[in-house]
């Protein structure tokens, strides 16, 4: 039997891998909600640990969570809905069907940013404290999520035969996007597409953000730059991934990638901020 997904030059190659990981009632739970949600317990599991040892309340990180997970879910669904008005414009129900898909993590990050500003004003702790500590999890929580990517068979870019490409079996995919067409091909009896894994590489490179956050955060200069090395570090990454990918979402009327200009943008505006406050340290001061 042919497998449903293959890395050629890794020589994996995963058998009977469904979108569904069992049923309650009647209703799949699916593989991709169960890695969003893991996502959210190690960014938790972090948050808590790094509390800790910083001598601040883990248990007031454990309520900020649980909000994350309600704004995040909501901006992540609003900034998709938002830039693929198309689909459901002419079925604004469809708007509330999670379970079909249609998450964007730009939309979580913001509207939890905006959150987070009303939260440390009830709680007492400063923003850049506060952000310094979820920056490491939400670089992990983003590592866990993406492994979801590979159950649904989405978030992919163009044709490769690089180290780290997969195939996916056309009847499985969601959507080919027209330019795939060419590149289909028969093996052992079945169609595949073979693309880049644009998640993969999102996986690693949070990993690695998350790594170096981790390593760096006995020598960070001021008070957020943990955060705005997450935010750099991500947004470049993003930028490249981004323009790999074959469904982006398109700011309107336009053929720019709209989280490709975000990525850029977070990037640019990190940098400055950074920049400005590495050099006020003489004067004590920061932004």
């Amino acid at each position: 039997m042919p497998a449903d997904i293959v890395f050629p030059n890794l020589h994996i190659q995963i058998q009977n891998l469904s979108r569904a990981a069992f049923s309650v009632f009647g209703i799949e739970v699916y593989w991709y909600a169960i890695c969003v949600m893991s996502g959210y317990l190690a960014a938790l599991a972090t948050l808590r640990v790094i509390a800790k040892k910083t001598d601040q309340d883990p248990d007031m990180y454990t309520d900020y969570i649980m909000y994350c997970l309600i704004f995040g879910l909501i901006g992540a669904r609003a900034y998709y809905v938002l830039f693929s008005f198309d689909s459901y414009k002419d079925d604004l129900l469809k708007i509330f069907a999670f379970r079909e898909g249609g998450l964007a993590i730009y939309g979580g990050l913001i509207l939890t940013g905006l959150y987070t500003i009303r939260f440390v004003k009830k709680r007492g702790v400063t923003y850049r404290a506060l952000v310094d500590t979820a920056g490491p999890a939400i670089a992990i929580g983003q590592c866990v999520g993406r492994i979801g990517n590979l159950f649904n068979r989405e978030a992919f870019g163009g044709y490769t035969d690089s180290l780290l490409a997969v195939r996916f079996k056309v009847d499985q995919v969601a959507y080919v996007p027209a330019e795939l067409y060419g590149t289909i091909f028969e093996s052992d009896g079945a169609l595949y597409l073979q693309v880049h894994p644009v998640f993969l590489y999102e996986m690693l490179w949070n990993f690695a953000i998350f790594l170096f956050l981790i390593f760096f955060r006995k020598h960070k200069k001021f008070e957020g730059q943990l955060f705005l090395i997450y935010t750099l570090g991500y947004g470049v990454g993003r930028f490249w991934m981004e323009g790999l990918r074959t469904d982006q979402l398109k700011l309107f009327g336009t053929g720019i990638a709209v989280s490709q200009l975000v990525s850029a943008l977070i990037a640019l505006i990190s940098a400055i901020i950074m920049i400005y406050n590495l050099r006020r340290q003489n004067y004590g001061k920061s932004l």
